[in-house]
């Protein structure tokens, strides 16, 4: 059984019915979920909070994730796209796991446990 207990996860993501999925997935398996709709929303809460992992939508509306995503890392933060572009990650970000839309919910917390498997 995957247990995300003590884990803080940003998602950001601008779908609400995706963001909920994510968000009800990820609790299920004992995650601290924290929201965003856009990168601006994210910066801001990533300055108010720690958190260990983030699962990143590729698109938001003001822009992609990329630079976000490079921020995080450089803080320790260990990051996740998902996305339904199957093509388009940086080649820096490529160490960085994908799953694509639409996700299985033993899928995503699977690779979201990866994430602390792999260090």
């Amino acid at each position: 059984m995957i247990s995300l207990t003590a884990v803080t996860i940003l998602v950001v993501e601008d779908e609400a019915l995706i963001r909920l999925d994510l968000q009800v997935i990820l609790a299920a398996f004992g995650a601290t979920v924290v929201e965003a709709e856009s990168v601006a929303q994210a910066r801001d809460l990533v300055g108010r909070m720690m958190m260990q992992a983030a699962v990143l939508d590729v698109l938001v509306p003001d822009g992609d994730t990329f630079g976000l995503a490079r921020e995080l890392l450089a803080a320790g933060v260990r990051v996740l796209f998902v996305t339904g572009i199957g093509e388009g990650i940086p080649a820096d970000l490529h160490h960085c796991p994908v799953v694509a839309k639409p996700f299985a919910g033993d899928e995503l917390a699977g690779a979201v446990a990866a994430l602390f498997d792999r260090g």
